[in-house]
């Protein structure tokens, strides 16, 4: 697995240094709110997982084929940022849902740009990340990924326009111990949202520790203080 991922990297970085088409888009979204219901969150869950914004999440960066993407107007944080998912488990094994992030870009409380996606369902399961305990990492795949405009916070993702994209997927951490609490609540959930013009399989759990991927799946910028 960490050999096909190098292959995976290797292949975009070649596509984005040449003058073909950004081929991927990373949105970075910190300090989310988790909440579980269900059975005890652990790789075996069965319930459903919902992440919402709050005052302190932020879109913190976009990025385009793991490089900071020019033309960004944000962070976009608080009021500045919808954000709404939702992931169904049967066993530790997703089963649905989807996601939809969007963002004021004019601080006029309308929510400009959108991306919504689906969460592919029989793909992507809960891990335990091996380099936190108590922790536990979720990976999923998505499908039918749409932005409603040629631009998204500020950048051009014309690439990725008018079409359903394939193939993407999300990671995030979730802490054991807040999840499993009285409340079922995380509040400070990281997760990363990529979007692809071509498929790319899903990582495993081995191959995203293998490659220090765990919480991270790329660049990540520093989050607001």
């Amino acid at each position: 697995m960490k050999t096909s991922l190098l292959l995976a990297a290797g292949l975009v970085a070649g596509l984005s240094g040449s003058a073909m088409a950004a081929t991927e888009v990373q949105l970075d979204v910190n300090g989310l709110t988790a909440v579980a219901s269900g059975t005890t969150f652990n790789a075996s869950f069965t319930g459903s997982l919902t992440l919402s914004g709050d005052a302190n999440s932020s879109l913190q960066s976009v990025l385009l084929d793991g490089a900071a993407a020019g033309g960004f107007t944000g962070p976009f944080a608080g009021a500045l940022l919808s954000f709404a998912a939702t992931f169904s488990f049967v066993g530790g094994n997703i089963s649905g849902v989807g996601i939809a992030v969007g963002v004021d870009t004019n601080a006029d409380t309308v929510i400009d740009d959108t991306y919504t996606t689906s969460v592919v369902g029989g793909v992507g399961n809960i891990d335990a990340d091996a380099g936190v305990p108590g922790a536990w990492v979720v990976t999923a795949k998505t499908a039918g990924g749409a932005f409603n405009s040629a631009t998204f916070a500020g950048v051009n993702v014309s690439d990725f326009f008018n079409m359903l994209l394939p193939g993407n997927f999300i990671n995030f951490k979730i802490n054991g111990s807040a999840i499993n609490g009285s409340t079922r609540t995380d509040n400070d959930v990281d997760i990363d949202i990529f979007a692809r013009t071509q498929i790319i399989p899903l990582p495993s759990a081995v191959g995203l520790a293998s490659v220090g991927l765990f919480g991270v799946a790329g660049v990540r910028r520093r989050r607001l203080a």
